[in-house]
């Protein structure tokens, strides 16, 4: 960790380094793993710092998976879809992790066997701002979070919006 932070909140939407807020993983993980503050608050009518929702909803991201599922992507994380449901109406709201200015990475490993690539496995890091993702309304609710890639589910976690008194 290059850099610390005291709370999710002071992590920038966009961050790839691991934050003391990146979920754990066993030693033996693959897939996706998140958390998220259990109580985030809003103003009526305030927007967040990157002025493109109402709040800061950081989402920490840590996903691993063997070098030669990665490399089937352009870009693994645009492939991944998050997911929020609210507690109380059911209502859900979806859309596809983000990223601004991606260009397509080059991994260099043509000509590596893929038996090699299938035992290597590579650990990443993201935190996101769920409400610049989701089109969540700006009003008090509880929401189950979960991420998804093909066949990988994530783990869930709760968030609480509510109004800053």
């Amino acid at each position: 960790m290059s850099e610390k932070f005291s709370s999710a909140f002071d992590v920038p939407a966009g961050t790839h380094l691991r934050t003391p807020f990146n979920p754990e993983l066993e030693e033996d993980f693959v897939g996706l793993r998140i958390g998220v503050p259990p109580v985030v608050e809003f103003r009526p009518g305030d927007v967040s710092a990157t002025e493109a929702a109402f709040t800061y909803i950081p989402v920490s991201l840590t996903y691993r998976f063997n070098v030669a599922y990665v490399i089937r992507f352009e870009n693994i994380e645009l492939n991944m879809a998050v997911m929020a449901v609210n507690a109380q109406t059911g209502k859900s709201y979806s859309g596809i992790l983000e990223q601004r200015d991606v260009a397509p990475r080059q991994h260099g490993l043509e000509g590596v066997p893929r038996a090699r690539l299938e035992r290597l496995f590579t650990t990443s890091y993201h935190t996101f701002d769920l409400a610049e993702i989701l089109p969540l309304p700006q009003e008090e609710a509880t929401y189950h979070i979960h991420m998804s890639l093909e066949t990988h589910q994530s783990n869930v976690v709760t968030v609480s919006l509510r109004k800053r008194k």
